[in-house]
């Protein structure tokens, strides 16, 4: 029996839409795993196609965010010429500028700066996140554009208080310097000096002491 027209156009229609998703699909694992293993032309090449420059991960990392996170300059670089958005966040609440200032790229913290990026966000901010590894060059830039010394994060953690906790002396005595507020508490009643005695880091609590 002949199919009528309407069925075999409608028939057509699905069978080029799943084809067109199917593709997509395919582009997107492509841009995504071309991203984290630095590949810069192939993601490029993928976003002239008509990929989105903001397209993320399963965990809501943007393009950007792997950038910064894979200390990729070239594909940091073209990401921001690109307009992507410095200031998305993952699922876990963390943006480009967070994830550089972790990792302690100077250069991208700069960069995600200059393009606007989120200084001082709500929770974790990135002084928090450089304080996390030590990464004082990163932690004076931050402070430089604006960072507030004594933002506290949900816990009530301040950089000061994460520098101290993980025994980074160098990054502990700049935030002192620069007036953080030692007397602090978190949610648990601890302050900074409670955070270095705790964790033996005994230079930066003799440091507090002072």
């Amino acid at each position: 029996m002949a199919i009528p027209i309407r069925g075999l156009l409608a028939v057509l229609a699905t069978a080029l839409f799943l084809q067109s998703a199917s593709v997509r699909a395919g582009a997107y694992d492509e841009l995504i795993a071309a991203a984290n293993r630095d590949d810069t032309a192939a993601v490029t090449a993928l976003i002239e196609r008509g990929m989105d420059v903001n397209t993320v991960d399963s965990q809501g990392n943007t393009l950007l965010m792997i950038a910064a996170r894979e200390r990729n300059k070239a594909l940091l670089d073209y990401l921001l010429k690109n307009k992507a958005g410095v200031r998305k966040v993952n699922r876990f609440g963390d943006s480009a500028l967070m994830l550089a200032s972790l990792g302690g790229d100077v250069e991208a913290v700069k960069q995600l700066v200059l393009a606007n990026a989120d200084i001082n966000p709500q929770g974790w901010t990135p002084l928090m996140y450089a304080a996390y590894n030590g990464h004082g060059e990163v932690a004076a830039h931050l402070v430089e554009k604006g960072a507030s010394i004594d933002a506290q994060s949900a816990s009530g953690m301040t950089a000061l208080m994460v520098a101290a906790k993980n025994g980074h002396f160098a990054v502990a005595e700049f935030l002192i310097k620069n007036r953080a507020d030692a007397s602090k508490k978190d949610q648990s009643g601890l302050t900074a000096i409670d955070h270095a005695a705790k964790g033996g880091n005994t230079r930066i609590a003799e440091l507090l002491a002072r």
